[in-house]
């Protein structure tokens, strides 16, 4: 026996020599210290990265959708020449290198084209013959950090008695004990403008999403989903590994819908939910399903990443990410969440759980990456909370970048179909702040990432100040809106049976009648109250032909006088989101045809544009004065 185990250490040392001594060795500093402490036939998850993506990688220039989605091509549009939607990082791996890979009896866990790479687990021995493979560049070791347990939800029927509405007024929808924390970042007043992320896809990548029969997700629409643990569609809790109560939570901060419950941010978005962390507490959550999901996710073409997780805190004896390693460009997850930004993603991602440090920033990856959004948390009066991670990232940059509510905010529980729960962590401050950026690009969505992210540093609540604790501040949703620039116009139009001849001007009958939320679906909002001399809402739309779908649409208010005013009653200019150029311009009420302008009228957002039906029938579409518009 004594011999044989001299014969075992002999064995080891030779296998860990042979990779020393190689001059052209690939495996990283890091794996060969991992190799000195790990058995001869334990596996180890790698990447293995490749010199190139094989022979004639250029054909996939010439056809970018084979490659990604319409949708992210679009996408792609805002931030990339016509001529280069698709860049390297894009093209498919070598298949020819994955055969070969596969031949060696290597499973592989994951593929990325980003990184020119796969993930999968090998041993000592096959590491000794990759390492002699000539298309591979490098080999070094998947990061795998150790999941915190979540904190046992507490089920709740109502918001904790500490916790109280900012203040108490008429809004569109009812947020039962969701209205603080949608105040607290002004999401409410952007919902009663009528947005709601319509049109946007978001991706949320967590550690799956149990319960979505939940009363909260009843309106949402999933346009996909994957669980990139177990390789396999069901991101719910079911037979194998990990849980989805955390999900449960977080999506519905961003997406859920019930009156009287809760609302979140962007609750009329579409969703991509992507599992990327196990649960299990023998189990660990692997750096490679967050890169996999994010290619994924932009191949579909979501615009917005709402990502509550932070790569830092790892198993003693691991070769951890340190707070030396948060510098933008040391972290796998943090290189890809950036390689997404550059695809016209905008990713917002939690700041961290760990605190406050004097001499060095607690952020976890990819809250580093400089063109990602770190979201930290405050409580119910914009005051960070003691748990909130902070920065500034090693090489000096400003973090987190901007404050959401983390603290007993309000959210779905996985307990039941109608329950919910208290929920604190910047992993709750993270989706409803990622919610902002849907409704920023519903008003627009030729906005960059870079672009949004510059309107909510100049909007957030500490803008002239950025720091270390808050960086730019508590975001607010409303002042960012208004941030954004509107096609100015002034319309006046007097409707038939309101309209008197001997005073030129409408009677204004109904009074308060009038209801405060516009009776349009295609901007429903809500104003406080009906200014004087008002007649009724009225709808206006954009069209770039007649019997086109409208661009652009919004719920106004017609004054007596045949103006169509603000929320004010007396701004007689309306702004409208759509860029600047030539449209059709439709009114329509509720109780009479729709009237459409004679021709096309070149609106723009510097200065306003007069079009005023009343002048003749020569103003109107067709030759009946009126038409009745499909």
């Amino acid at each position: 026996m004594k011999k044989l185990f001299t014969l075992m250490i002999i064995y080891f040392f030779s296998c860990v020599t042979i990779f020393s001594q190689n001059s052209n060795i690939k495996l990283s500093r890091h794996l060969l210290d991992k190799l000195e402490v790990i058995q001869q036939n334990e596996k180890v998850l790698v990447w293995i990265y490749f010199n190139d993506k094989g022979k004639n990688p250029e054909k996939y220039f010439s056809n970018p959708s084979s490659v990604v989605s319409e949708r992210s091509l679009k996408r792609r549009a805002k931030v990339r020449a016509a001529n280069n939607l698709l860049d390297y990082t894009d093209i498919p791996l070598a298949e020819k290198y994955i055969s070969k890979i596969r031949k060696l009896g290597i499973k592989i866990k994951h593929k990325s084209k980003w990184l020119n790479a796969i993930s999968c687990y090998v041993t000592k021995p096959v590491l000794q013959k990759l390492n002699k493979v000539p298309f591979i560049k490098k080999i070094t070791e998947v990061k795998i950090y150790k999941r915190k347990k979540f904190p046992q939800p507490e089920k709740v029927k109502a918001l904790n008695k500490n916790v109280e509405p900012l203040a108490v007024t008429a809004h569109t929808f009812d947020y039962g004990s969701s209205l603080t924390q949608n105040e607290v970042i002004n999401t409410v007043s952007v919902h009663d403008e009528g947005y709601s992320g319509k049109g946007i896809l978001i991706c949320l990548m967590d550690a799956g999403f149990d319960k979505l029969d939940h009363e909260v997700f009843q309106n949402m629409n999933i346009i996909d989903m994957w669980d990139f643990v177990n390789n396999d569609a069901d991101v719910e809790d079911g037979s194998d590994m990990g849980t989805g109560s955390h999900g449960t939570s977080t999506l519905s901060q961003i997406g859920g819908f019930k009156e009287g419950e809760l609302i979140g941010t962007a609750f009329g978005a579409d969703f991509l939910l992507a599992k990327t962390e196990n649960t299990e507490s023998e189990t660990h959550t692997e750096e490679d399903n967050w890169v996999a999901a994010s290619e994924w996710a932009d191949s579909i073409g979501a615009d917005v990443f709402s990502s509550s997780l932070g790569y830092l805190d790892f198993d003693p004896g691991e070769q951890d990410y340190t707070y030396n390693d948060m510098d933008g460009n040391t972290a796998v997850i943090t290189i890809a969440a950036d390689l997404a930004v550059g695809k016209g993603i905008v990713v917002f991602n939690s700041a961290g759980n760990e605190g406050y440090n004097a001499s060095h920033n607690t952020l976890g990856a990819p809250a580093d990456g400089d063109s990602v959004v770190a979201i930290g948390a405050v409580d119910a009066n914009k005051q960070r909370v003691y748990f909130s991670s902070v920065g500034n990232t090693a090489d000096g940059r400003t973090k987190p970048d901007f404050m959401a509510m983390g603290s007993g905010t309000y959210a779905a529980s996985h307990s039941s179909t109608t329950s919910y729960t208290s929920f604190s962590g910047t992993s709750a401050a993270c989706p409803l702040a990622a919610g902002v950026p849907a409704l920023m690009l519903e008003k627009d969505y030729s906005l960059t990432p870079m672009e949004i992210r510059e309107i909510l540093r100049n909007t957030s609540d500490h803008s002239s100040a950025p720091n270390r604790l808050y960086g730019w501040g508590t975001i607010d949703a409303m002042a960012a809106m208004n941030q954004i620039p509107s096609l100015l116009v002034k319309i006046k139009i007097f409707i038939e049976g309101a309209y008197d001849t001997l005073t030129n001007e409408m009677k204004t009958e109904l009074g308060n009648k009038i209801p405060t939320t516009s009776p349009y679906t295609e901007n429903k909002r809500t104003i406080q109250n009906i200014p004087l001399d008002i007649v009724d809402w009225i709808l206006v739309e954009l069209r770039t032909s007649p019997n086109g779908t409208p661009v652009a649409s919004r719920s106004a208010l017609l004054r007596k006088d045949g103006s169509i005013v603000a929320d004010d009653g007396t701004t007689n200019e309306i702004k409208l989101d759509a860029p600047d150029g030539d449209y059709y311009i439709v009114i329509k009420h509720r109780n009479h045809l729709s009237v459409m302008s004679a021709n096309k009228v070149s609106l723009n957002s510097t200065n306003s544009t007069l079009y005023d039906f009343t002048t003749g029938s020569d103003k109107y579409y067709g030759t009946g004065g009126a038409k009745l518009l499909n």
